[in-house]
């Protein structure tokens, strides 16, 4: 519903309780990004620098837009992937998986900047490295979204050179707020990387500086958003008597698709769609488990540490799941095809040992399961099957 598309893959949904589900939607909502302190010690266990990390929350919402889960979470300054899963909410377990890439980057996080109304040259703007402050700056802030910049006057001039901009996200319709970010700042403004703001080597504005009080490097070189940097004439200084970008004027910076976005202000909507009991028989399919009942003494098994029953008449691949009869999900086998040896060509046969697959009867858990009818669905391109079988110890 709103954020970067591209974070859908880092979004993953488990039935785990089929007889809970409803039709009812689920949404999963992120909020500004806050920070914590990380202390970093070095190989002799002295503290060797205290940092800023990025710290994300998020909450699982019923349909009524309400909280019944939540999750905060804080990265490290290196490449990072962390899961995480949702408490089970309607039959469902919901999971996101929290990525960063390492820093420093050579990549610039921003792909193009386009003059889309106005007269400043294209040419002078180019997306721009952090450079040395590289192992601090902050992506974490960077949402990986396109920004219209459209350029106004503080005094309210309808024309003429412009000294200052509004910043909208044009996937979240968003304005962005200007925070003096600047993390050459001995760390002062670290915790304020979300937002916008002008740059140069010295101090940060919410307003051009084109002839800044000596020295020359506190005129403006850079416009920041959310962790990336514009380059303003080519990334130098901005000097009065040179192009000034005019009141009007309309920007649109582009985001960079390699670079991995963050989950800022992002909201989605999950949409289940329940099972049911269907009682039309599949006849391309005949499935069976043997032995049915499974017996603690039977002829399949050699030990008591080898307890095993065997799907047999199984499509080539298809995926095997496992439930007790409250619907719960015991347990989930992929099978693929079976390959045996042909006598009279040599040769790896697919399917030849008629599509089966062992059972172990341990559970996800790694629990043996108990006395009791068990019901199984085979999931395959050919087609569905459900059926049902006994354990009896």
């Amino acid at each position: 519903l709103s954020g970067n598309d591209s974070l859908l893959s880092n979004i993953s949904v488990a039935i785990t309780y089929p007889l809970d589900m409803s039709e009812a939607v689920q949404y999963l909502e992120f909020g500004d990004i806050g920070w914590q302190y990380i202390v970093l010690y070095d190989d002799s266990g002295m503290v060797s620098d205290t940092v800023v990390a990025p710290e994300f929350v998020g909450y699982l919402e019923d349909s009524a837009r309400q909280a019944v889960d939540s999750v905060r979470v804080v990265l490290p300054l290196w490449d990072c992937n962390v899961p995480h899963s949702f408490s089970m909410y309607d039959g469902m377990n919901i999971g996101v998986s929290f990525v960063r890439d390492s820093l420093p980057t050579d990549v610039s996080i921003f792909d193009t900047i386009i003059v889309e109304s106005g007269a400043y040259p294209d040419s002078l703007l180019k997306p721009s490295l952090p450079g040395p402050w590289a192992s601090y700056f902050a992506f974490w802030a960077y949402r990986g979204n396109d920004y219209e910049v459209e350029w106004y006057n503080t005094s309210g001039a309808s024309s003429g050179d412009a000294n200052t901009v509004r910043v909208i996200d044009l996937m979240t319709g968003d304005t962005i707020g200007f925070s003096p970010y600047d993390p050459e700042a001995s760390g002062a403004y670290d915790t304020l990387a979300s937002g916008w703001c002008f740059q140069s080597h010295l101090e940060v504005s919410d307003t051009l500086v084109l002839n800044g009080t000596p020295p020359a490097t506190r005129n403006t070189k850079f416009l920041y958003i959310n962790g990336g940097l514009v380059g303003l004439n080519k990334g130098a200084f901005m000097q009065s008597g040179g192009p000034v970008p005019q009141v009007g004027e309309k920007w649109r910076v582009v985001a960079n698709p390699d670079f991995p976005p963050v989950f800022v202000n992002a909201l989605f909507q999950i949409t289940p769609v329940p099972g049911y009991f269907d009682t039309v028989a599949v006849e391309q399919m005949n499935v069976k488990v043997v032995p049915n009942p499974y017996l603690i003494h039977n002829e399949w098994q050699q030990s008591f540490a080898s307890r095993r029953l065997k799907f047999i008449n199984l499509p080539g691949d298809c995926t095997i799941r496992i439930f007790n009869l409250n619907g719960e999900l015991v347990k989930t086998i992929k099978h693929h095809h079976t390959y045996a040896p042909d006598e009279e060509t040599g040769y790896q046969v697919k399917n030849n040992a008629g599509g089966d697959e062992w059972w172990d009867l341990l559970s996800e858990n790694r629990q043996l399961v108990a006395s009791g009818v068990y019901i199984f669905h085979v999931q395959s391109d050919v087609g569905e099957q459900v059926g049902k079988f006994v354990v009896i110890r």
